[in-house]
């Protein structure tokens, strides 16, 4: 009998799975030990001298692979999943960044940048920028922050063996302050949090089919890409 009422609970919560949640305050305190563990996974400590190696913390979120994610944005999933996966969005990467600098008491603004994929600079495969041409208008998560009293823009979406597709990939040369957008906007909305900018998200976007089909075949390019850079570079 215990058995089959043990069998019952897991099979309902499983089921309910998306109806149960987490309190808010343990929600973010498990978020937060995740990213410590990501941290230590890549030799980072979350103390003052983090805000010193800015260039480490901007390399390794960096070069966690871009992949778009086939889900709806949402805060918790992004930032779990791409630690968990280690392969992430321009969401799911910024918003772990974004979480690092925060903990470290780094002021962060998140940026949102309406962009076209048929204008994203790279060299997408014919069927791919066929796919491209006829899109709605997607949405580009970025950070900016103060750093030593500058203001600066952070851009983590492009991993460095994407540069074998063509992509202008974000990298540190003297100084991170060089950082260009992986999009070309249309527009520039600030976002105080996460939060504000995932309801800014929804506000505007738009689902189709078409992206769908062409997240697919992108996706699996980008693997493509890398494979090409791994062998040739």
């Amino acid at each position: 009998m215990i058995r089959i009422i043990t069998v019952f609970w897991l099979r309902a919560i499983k089921k309910f799975k998306y109806i149960l949640r987490f309190p808010s305050y343990m929600l973010e305190s498990y978020i937060k030990n995740q990213v410590s563990v990501w941290l230590n996974k890549n030799d980072l400590v979350l103390d003052g001298s983090l805000v010193k190696n800015m260039d480490r913390v901007f390399t390794s979120v960096r070069d966690i692979p871009f992949q778009v994610f086939l889900r709806k944005h949402d805060y918790k999933n992004n930032i779990l999943q791409t630690i968990s996966n280690n392969y992430g969005s321009c969401s799911g990467k910024h918003f772990l960044l974004g979480n690092i600098l925060d903990q470290a008491g780094v002021p962060v603004k998140y940026m949102l940048y309406p962009f076209l994929w048929k204008d994203v600079k790279a060299d997408y495969p014919k069927a791919i920028k066929d796919l491209a041409q006829n899109l709605p208008v997607s949405h580009h998560l970025a950070l900016k922050t103060k750093f030593e009293d500058r203001e600066l823009f952070l851009d983590v979406t492009w991993d460095l063996p994407l540069e074998a597709g063509g992509f202008s990939v974000n990298k540190l040369v003297g100084s991170i302050i060089e950082n260009k957008c992986a999009v070309t906007p249309l527009d520039e909305i600030v976002c105080d949090s996460a939060f504000e900018w995932i309801n800014q998200v929804g506000l505007r976007r738009k689902e189709s089919d078409k992206r769908l089909e062409f997240y697919l075949e992108f996706n699996g390019w980008l693997s493509f890409v890398r494979e090409h850079y791994k062998h040739n570079f």
